[in-house]
């Protein structure tokens, strides 16, 4: 379902929008480096640090970065159904991990073969886990 604007696709730029803000980086730079794939690993990999933009020299709240990275990470999920409502990403900023969305909303760990069946069966790709969701 390529080219069909509705709210998911407003949750997905969304979503960059935020990692725009924390990361004081464009969606697309100079080098021609895409935001998301740059930002992909590091959100797996739960380094909060890394993508927050070194112009704030480490000084931000720790939380409300988590909360705002937590957020992006699920609007830019790669299917639409595995994104949240924006009143839910609403929920998200301002409760974050403990909210109930982010319970509900949290993705269960797959291993490559059980995604490739997932994917087969279902016909869409399930995200793969961020780990923010475990690393504050």
């Amino acid at each position: 379902m390529h080219g069909i604007v509705d709210e998911k696709t407003d949750v997905f730029a969304f979503g960059v929008l935020l990692l725009e803000i924390a990361s004081g980086r464009r969606p697309v730079d100079s080098s021609k480096q895409n935001l998301l794939l740059w930002a992909k690993p590091l959100m797996e990999s739960g380094k909060v640090s890394e993508l927050a933009d070194p112009r704030m020299e480490g000084k931000f709240d720790a939380d409300q970065m988590y909360r705002l990275l937590l957020t992006a990470s699920y609007c830019v999920r790669q299917s639409a159904i595995w994104r949240p409502s924006m009143s839910e990403v609403l929920e998200l900023l301002t409760n974050g991990h403990d909210s109930e969305v982010a319970r509900s909303w949290r993705m269960p760990k797959f291993t490559s073969d059980e995604l490739d069946d997932y994917s087969m069966v279902f016909g869409y790709e399930v995200p793969l886990a961020i780990d923010l969701e475990d690393n504050l």
